[in-house]
């Protein structure tokens, strides 16, 4: 389920997970990656260490997710690696959607992971319209792989064991910030 709210990503509730699409380059240089970083230093610090890492030895970066739990803040971050490009060399809408959608299905299997590891309900997730700024791809078709990775694990999921009923009974719920 998705629901959108106007004001400041940041002011989501605290505990919940602040997701934002990213380059392969480990560079958080402008559009909401950039505010993470000058409000998440140690956040993006660690970010560049994990791809530096999964680069080294897994390979490509691209459709994975890193989710960090909260350090100095009250809220986790998602950094998802969309494209491998910046600024005007950025990859193509199709690519980004393709990289978006597995990135997607990593974080909600991390969360999942996490949720059941520390017996608790998942945490809601919170965005601004992810790939509609420097990324160039329509929203509404972001908002599209949103709603279908959703839908997948919140229809194969049992209801019991996950803690959750604030969402009709299922587990993931994101919000959509615009300003």
């Amino acid at each position: 389920m998705i629901t959108y709210r106007t004001g400041d990503l940041f002011t989501a509730p605290p505990g919940s997970i602040l997701v934002h699409s990213c380059n392969a380059q480990g560079i958080w240089g402008a559009g909401v990656a950039l505010q993470m970083k000058n409000r998440y230093w140690e956040g993006f610090q660690d970010f560049k260490k994990w791809l530096r890492y999964l680069s080294a030895y897994q390979g490509q970066p691209l459709g994975h997710t890193r989710l960090l739990d909260r350090h100095s803040s009250s809220h986790s971050i998602a950094s998802m690696v969309v494209s491998n490009g910046l600024g005007s060399s950025v990859d193509s809408p199709g690519v980004i959607l393709e990289h978006t959608s597995m990135a997607i299905r990593h974080l909600l299997l991390q969360e999942i992971q996490g949720a059941v590891e520390q017996k608790r309900p998942v945490r809601e997730l919170h965005s601004p319209r992810i790939n509609a700024g420097l990324f160039n791809v329509p929203w509404e078709r972001t908002e599209a792989v949103i709603r279908e990775r959703l839908a997948a694990f919140n229809n194969s999921l049992p209801f019991h064991g996950y803690g959750s009923t604030a969402y009709e009974g299922r587990p993931f719920h994101w919000t959509v910030w615009t300003p």
